[in-house]
């Protein structure tokens, strides 16, 4: 007996997210977590106070420590490789063996660190940004320095060709070997308290993309290679482009007391650190649709252990950081797979074509979306028992073909190479 079969897909991916999870795996007992960095699902940094940075390359399964001659912050890192990294932070006033504007580099993927900077009486690097395994810049509150030869050398670097103090670095991001963005703050821009730079020669020049004079000050920004980009800030600041940074709109947030300091996006995916406008409660934000809407995904009192920092380095899995545990969630955008034993669906990885086997015989519209639920392809199953659909011209990706068989959700996940 024949019966129809039904391919739909849409609605599961607009609603996957119900599904996240995070789940604490590890709590330190000395000292208190000042940053934490992820190169991939895996392997990733914990830096806690004083001096121990804390590796695992196992999600956190087991940690190493790695000892620093080294008691003040380390804010951020960035790696050029699986290999080469660097880290940056320092210390504002002198206590133990404190390194102002300090830079360590690893070049064995974090198994050890050498200190390769160190300058001023008082003051830290904020972030960092590698252009390669010997290119990077490091940003501050009174500059940016820049190094071409793996911190041999150093020079300083401007967007304004003005000299070190007089320009506030916050952020600073490459998409790749050229193109970057960095937020600034000067009293030298008259009447604008921000703007946003773009270099597109690896930061031999600097371009403006936007400029503000709202009283909200921009605490960072993401932007992709598609042109979508966001920029937050205090007071339910956020602002949007979808053309590479050309014009911004300014996103309405109903909720005053919303705010957010810090973001981080994968595959389309924005998640955001921030607090309640009475600044008492650490929470951490999730939009699926670039800042239009935002769900709560975990809050935490700052008097029982704010959220410190986040990392977001792949679709897979995700990590944060509370003054003593570390949190994981590894459904940061996956995509339920229900019921798949109505069908089977193969090569996957697919190159040009699926090869689809039906248990029950039947023809079969079908829809197929990519993981932000927009539907690229459909189409219809002809054939009886094995079919082909072709996806050539689809990009590389995940994707999901879902459909009904009588009363009963069929879905299955494929990655198109």
């Amino acid at each position: 007996m024949k019966s129809k079969i039904y391919f739909l897909v849409c609605f599961a991916l607009l609603a996957f997210q119900g599904q996240s999870q995070w789940n604490r795996i590890d709590t330190i007992t000395h000292g208190s977590i000042n940053s934490i960095h992820f190169i991939n699902a895996d392997t990733g940094f914990v830096y806690a106070q004083p001096g121990v940075i804390w590796r695992t390359a196992n999600g956190g399964q087991t940690w190493d420590s790695i000892p620093l001659n080294f008691t003040g912050y380390l804010h951020d890192m960035a790696f050029a490789n699986a290999s080469v990294g660097y880290a940056v932070g320092g210390a504002w006033f002198p206590h133990g063996v404190h390194y102002p504007y300090a830079i360590y580099k690893t070049m064995d993927a974090g198994l050890s660190w050498d200190s390769i900077h160190v300058g001023g009486a008082g003051g830290v690097f904020n972030y960092v940004a590698t252009v390669s395994d010997m290119e990077f810049f490091a940003t501050s509150q009174e500059g940016m320095l820049h190094s071409d030869d793996g911190g041999l050398t150093y020079d300083t670097a401007s967007v304004s060709n003005l000299p070190w103090g007089t320009e506030q670095y916050t952020r600073i991001r490459f998409l790749d070997a050229n193109e970057g963005y960095v937020l600034v703050r000067s009293n030298s821009f008259v009447g604008h308290l921000f703007k946003l730079f773009k270099t597109t020669d690896s930061g031999g020049s600097w371009q403006s993309i936007h400029e503000d004079t709202a009283s909200n000050f921009a605490l960072d920004f993401v932007m992709t290679s598609s042109g979508n980009g966001l920029i937050v800030g205090n007071d339910n600041y956020v602002l949007r482009t979808t053309n590479g940074g050309n014009s911004w709109q300014k996103v309405a947030i109903s909720d005053n007391s919303f705010f957010i300091h810090q973001i981080e996006e994968v595959d389309g995916h924005i998640y955001g650190l921030g607090s309640d406008s009475d600044d008492t409660t650490s929470v951490l934000f999730y939009s699926s649709d670039w800042g239009s809407s935002w769900q709560k995904q975990f809050s935490t009192k700052w008097t029982t252990g704010g959220l410190v920092d986040f990392s977001i380095s792949s679709s897979t899995a995700g990590y944060f950081a509370t003054w003593r545990e570390v949190y994981k969630n590894e459904q940061l955008t996956s995509i339920p797979e229900l019921q798949n034993s109505g069908f089977e669906l193969y090569p996957n990885p697919a190159s040009d074509f699926l090869s689809i086997k039906l248990n029950e015989n039947g023809l079969a519209p079908y829809s197929i979306c990519n993981i932000h639920g927009q539907r690229v392809l459909e189409g219809v199953v002809s054939d009886e028992g094995e079919s082909r659909i072709p996806v050539g011209e689809l990009k590389s990706g995940v994707y999901v073909l879902e459909f009904f068989q009588g009363k009963q959700r069929v879905n299955k996940r494929f990655v198109k190479k």
